[in-house]
């Protein structure tokens, strides 16, 4: 089962990066491929850089810092959240049911 999906501008356009639910801080993460380079491979995918996402949650500033590689997501000891200094499989993405 794929751990990353495609999204894309918009319904005419190529691909234009990949999304993942993070299990440390709970948010998407959006890999726009003019940034990231991807494997290819939807299952155990690998991005050549780091992933950086700073937000604000409860009034506190929070940092999910991480980086993937083989399916695997390695959480940085600078995380403000319980994932910190972890490794931990990616997540299958769940199939959304089609609007009817």
């Amino acid at each position: 089962m794929p751990k990353v999906e495609a999204y894309h501008i918009d319904q005419q356009e190529a691909i234009a990066g990949y999304v993942y639910r993070c299990p440390g801080c709970g948010l998407e993460h959006h890999l726009p491929l003019v940034q990231w380079k991807f494997n290819g491979d939807l299952e155990k995918p690998t991005f050549d850089r780091t992933i950086r996402s700073t937000f604000t949650r409860y009034g506190r500033h929070q940092l999910c810092y991480s980086f993937i590689r083989r399916g695997k997501i390695y959480f940085s000891n600078e995380c403000t959240h319980g994932m910190a200094g972890k490794t931990v499989l990616m997540e299958e993405i769940k199939q959304k049911e089609p609007v009817v």
